[in-house]
């Protein structure tokens, strides 16, 4: 594997450098734009910017690009043809290219990180900010960047790992891209679906769960820019922001996870699966069903929405089988979870 690896690493050093160039000139011209430090009416200085939401922002770009770029090759028939070909275990391979991918989106994350950081050092030493809070002053403590860069580094190798998962999972590009979107919002649409139904039996007292499904915190990259603002309100000296942990401990345990089955998985990767229907039971085939019966369950009589649900979940169908024809059992599929969710609907509106 170390051949490969060294083969992969000269192989993307001319991306990797234009890449990295554009972020290093996109980030100086942020920095400089922006201004991290500014004056209120009073004339005193307080922290406009630290940077930190801007890098988030850049990791999310750096881990959705690499995901899709490293493994886009499986659904090649050319590329796949000739990368299975390979005197290397499936395994291998793809652990090779995800080393790769993730290398390179945390060496241009650590580089843009310390441009910000020596930004932030020029901005913010041997000055004294008020904290309109506390009405004090106080000097900024550069700790917070680095506890910044260190839970960061973590969360950019889970979120590049549900990522690279759910994109793998398919045979095509667009269901690739399809399967990452679903997979990202599937968690946030269950858990207000879930939140909705507690509230409607509220009588029973479970109202007080529904504080702890907050649907878009679910969401992996949600989930990732609640940490970063958590911390930039921590450096910052602002309200002191406390996020809710039960969607953030359930979402990076799920990406943790994701790794293991990407991994375990890679093995039964075939060439001949390539542009074929994408039945992964971690794709459409699991995913439409629970979507159509969680909207369908949120949905209201009075609201025309319903229905779009229903021709929304058919049109899921169609993208999965690639034709308007369904197979018999994603028929029977479509009906049965249509049918439930209009069930719930109807149990909801009763309520």
């Amino acid at each position: 594997m170390k051949n490969i690896l060294t083969y992969y690493f000269k192989k993307r050093l001319p991306l990797f450098i234009v890449v990295l160039t554009i972020s290093m000139i996109t980030t100086i011209v942020y920095l400089v734009s922006s201004r991290l430090v500014s004056r209120n009416y009073n004339e005193v200085l307080y922290i406009k910017d630290t940077g930190m939401i801007y890098l988030s922002v850049l990791l999310l770009i750096f881990t959705t690009f690499y995901s899709i770029f490293e493994f886009s090759f499986k659904m090649k028939r050319t590329s796949c043809d000739l990368f299975y070909s390979l005197p290397i275990k499936r395994r291998s391979l793809f652990i090779s290219k995800y080393i790769v991918g993730i290398s390179q989106i945390l060496i241009i994350f650590i580089v843009n990180f310390v441009i910000v950081l020596i930004f932030g050092i020029a901005s913010f030493a041997g000055k004294e900010f008020y904290n309109q809070y506390t009405s004090t002053y106080y000097s900024y403590n550069f700790g917070y960047y680095f506890m910044y860069l260190g839970i960061m580094i973590s969360v950019a190798i889970l979120l590049y790992s549900w990522y690279v998962f759910f994109f793998t999972r398919c045979n095509t590009l667009i269901d690739g891209l399809i399967n990452m979107a679903l997979s990202s919002t599937l968690l946030c649409v269950i858990s207000i679906a879930i939140s909705e139904f507690i509230i409607k039996v509220s009588s029973l007292n479970y109202s007080d769960l529904s504080q702890y499904l907050v649907g878009s915190d679910y969401i992996p990259y949600v989930s990732m820019f609640i940490i970063t603002i958590k911390i930039n309100s921590l450096a910052i000296n602002s309200t002191n922001y406390v996020p809710n942990i039960l969607p953030l401990v359930i979402t990076w345990g799920l990406c943790a996870a994701s790794l293991v089955l990407f991994i375990i998985l890679s093995d039964k990767e075939r060439a001949e699966n390539t542009l074929d229907i994408s039945d992964s039971y971690f794709s459409y085939k699991v995913f439409l069903p629970i979507m159509i019966i969680s909207l369908l369950s949120i949905c209201d009589l009075s609201d025309p929405l319903f229905v779009a649900v229903f021709i929304g979940g058919y049109i899921g169908f169609v993208i999965y089988n690639k034709h308007f024809k369904l197979r018999k059992n994603d028929w029977f599929i479509y009906i049965i979870s249509s049918g439930v969710g209009f069930i719930l609907l109807l149990v909801g509106a009763l309520l």
